[in-house]
């Protein structure tokens, strides 16, 4: 189908008092599979995949995989659109459709971080909004942006941008044996970390969402190990996590091996 007859079919099926978003949104997926750059460089046809997405992202349905691929294609040609439309999925109502805004966001993070961040960073800031970013996972988005754009933001945004962040910095490591701290997490912790709500989020965030295996007690002895690695580390805040840390895992390890032991296992 040429463009200016798709243009059409998506006018008739987001415009009517029902809007067929779900297949709106599917067709428009679809047609971006091939040549995307060359199908988006028309600005009707551009604006047209805009009102699309944008009518479906609040659509609270499961039917998420090509309005993602389609969110994805507008990202590589027009992040700041692709940006708004993200946020807005993200402080909506569809759980499936803020898994992939969050992917796209962190695409663009990645490759346009100030575009990303002149979006959503008020949000961050907005008490109307702010609750979305902590009760959902993001580190995604923050693990692509680079340090410095980051650290400019947090230069207007100050210890309120640095407590709001905290629980979606990239998490500590050890890899080969050496204890691994991100850039972007030491910037914040070395610069905010004296504050105790950032330590706090910081801390709520390193498990958060974190899926296990095996038996807990397990679990919990390889997070104070990892957290004994970083003891020593330069940056207070991070010591401060660490020893938080030992004694949270080596109480909740104790616990564990006696509901073990009760239970045979």
């Amino acid at each position: 189908m040429p463009p200016k007859q798709l243009i059409e079919a998506f006018e008739l099926l987001i415009s009517g008092p029902k809007p067929m978003t779900t297949l709106a949104s599917d067709l428009l997926g679809t047609r971006l599979q091939n040549d995307s750059a060359a199908i988006l460089s028309d600005p009707d046809f551009l604006r047209t995949a805009v009102s699309v997405l944008e009518a479906a992202a609040s659509a609270d349905d499961q039917d998420d995989y090509w309005w993602g691929q389609a969110l994805q294609h507008l990202a590589d040609c027009a992040p700041g659109p692709a940006a708004q439309i993200a946020l807005r999925t993200i402080l909506g109502e569809s759980w499936h459709k803020q898994q992939q805004a969050t992917a796209v966001l962190a695409r663009i993070a990645s490759r346009a971080p100030d575009i990303a961040i002149d979006t959503f960073g008020p949000s961050i800031l907005d008490r109307n909004s702010s609750w979305k970013w902590q009760v959902g996972e993001f580190r995604e988005i923050f693990e692509s942006l680079p340090v410095e754009a980051v650290s400019r933001w947090l230069d207007q945004a100050g210890v309120v941008g640095a407590r709001r962040i905290a629980r979606h910095l990239p998490r500590l490591a050890v890899v080969n044996g050496q204890p691994i701290v991100p850039a972007l997490t030491e910037m914040v912790l070395r610069r905010f970390g004296d504050d105790s709500k950032v330590l706090n989020e910081f801390t709520a965030g390193v498990h958060h969402l974190q899926m296990t295996w095996g038996n807990l007690s397990s679990v919990y002895e390889g997070h104070r190990k990892i957290a004994e690695q970083f003891l020593n580390h330069p940056v207070a805040a991070i010591r401060e996590w660490a020893a938080q840390e030992i004694s949270s895992s080596r109480r909740m390890e104790t616990q564990a091996e006696k509901d073990e032991e009760d239970r045979g296992w």
